[in-house]
């Protein structure tokens, strides 16, 4: 709805447009509106993007976390970094005018006492947030009629080196970085820090960045598993748990692996790595004597493409048989791309054709269950093994 009184769209368009469109579109006002001729894009190159990393994998305690506010917009405006087509310099002065805006919404999100009125400010500065961190990639976005991919390399190179020098200095100062993630670090803080000490780190850590560029302390975790690099779970002090990766929480995963993923998480960031042979028993036990609704087991996929489409590129040698399209194709229902089918497997034998031995949710019979047991087993164990 805010969005809607900032951009050149109407209300139900903004919902659907990328960053990226919406970006182009206060530009090309503004151009149009000082009657300006609009430059031709720039030709399209690739460049090493954002800094990501690993450096301790295993279930860690006590993980801190801190993120540089806008690290490529702070870049940006502290180096005056934008378009060399932008002749009348709209692009910084749009990235001020949003950064401010988010700002001031953040600072009244804090000082709220309303609950709702907190959420709704909170959801506002993360959407503002989301348009603010695109100014980088709209930089380096090969349809974007301001393009720069040399100011984009040139923002990225500078942002890397800046985490860098992050990192340095937690080490330096006897912090331990667990991983980082394009603007945000993952660290132990020295193990003798605690109350005013750690106020003092913080704080020092700050005077050490460059002017323009502030770091925000946002969150503090009982427990950290970094599994892999982009791939972890983190266990905050009210026993939430946050999942991060397509390899802890992929939507090709069923929803009795998912609920496992979780639970096995939870056991193993509580320090109760030794149920979780138990928690693996129990999912066995659950669909071996198929005691869950079929839905626990079903996968649901979205068809990017009409059946007919899929049937040509089949035919053509272009792609594979897909259970989702070929179920669509044996339906008497018209599907179309964007549409979802829920399916599961049926059969004895773990090792079955997916494609030809799916059948729709809809055609499961509660009372003469068919669902292949010797499957499902077959993927949470190669999931339990996989995390042990």
């Amino acid at each position: 709805f805010v969005q809607a009184q900032i951009l050149p769209f109407s209300y139900q368009n903004i919902c659907v447009r990328g960053s990226g469109t919406k970006i182009d579109s206060l530009l090309l006002r503004e151009y149009l509106h000082q009657k300006r001729s609009v430059p031709l894009p720039d030709p399209p190159r690739e460049f090493a993007g954002g800094y990501t990393d690993i450096f301790e994998t295993g279930v860690i305690g006590n993980v801190h976390h801190c993120d540089v506010r806008s690290l490529y917009p702070s870049i940006m405006m502290k180096d005056e970094l934008q378009p060399k087509s932008d002749e009348i310099g709209v692009f910084l002065k749009l990235l001020g005018y949003l950064r401010d805006f988010r700002i001031q919404t953040k600072q009244q999100m804090q000082k709220s006492v309303s609950e709702e009125e907190r959420n709704y400010l909170d959801a506002l500065q993360s959407t503002f947030k989301i348009l603010i961190n695109s100014f980088y990639g709209y930089m380096g976005f090969s349809q974007a009629r301001f393009g720069d991919f040399e100011a984009a390399e040139r923002v990225a190179e500078e942002g890397r080196a800046l985490l860098r020098r992050m990192i340095d200095w937690i080490r330096a100062h006897g912090g331990r970085p667990i991983e980082i993630d394009t603007d945000g670090i993952y660290f132990v803080p020295p193990a003798t820090k605690t109350g005013a000490e750690l106020t003092r780190f913080q704080e020092d850590f700050q005077a050490f960045l460059p002017e323009g560029i502030e770091v925000e302390f946002d969150g503090r975790y009982r427990a950290m598993l970094s599994y892999k690099m982009k791939n972890y779970a983190v266990l905050d002090d009210h026993g939430e748990i946050v999942i991060k990766g397509a390899a802890l929480k992929s939507r090709g995963l069923e929803p009795f692996q998912r609920a496992f993923v979780r639970e096995w998480l939870r056991l193993v960031l509580e320090g109760q790595s030794a149920e979780t042979p138990g928690l693996a028993a129990t999912y066995r036990k659950a669909i071996a004597e198929r005691a869950w609704p079929i839905r626990m087991l079903a996968k649901t996929e979205t068809l990017q493409d009409a059946p007919a489409t899929y049937q040509g590129k089949v035919s053509g040698g272009d792609r594979g048989r897909n259970a989702a399209y070929e179920l669509a194709l044996r339906s008497n229902r018209e599907y179309r791309a964007g549409d979802q089918i829920s399916y599961y497997v049926c059969g004895d034998k773990k090792g079955v054709a997916v494609h030809s031995n799916a059948k729709l949710v809809s055609e499961w019979d509660p009372e003469r269950r068919d669902e292949n047991v010797a499957y499902y087993l077959a993927k949470l164990d190669a999931l339990a093994q996989k995390f042990d």
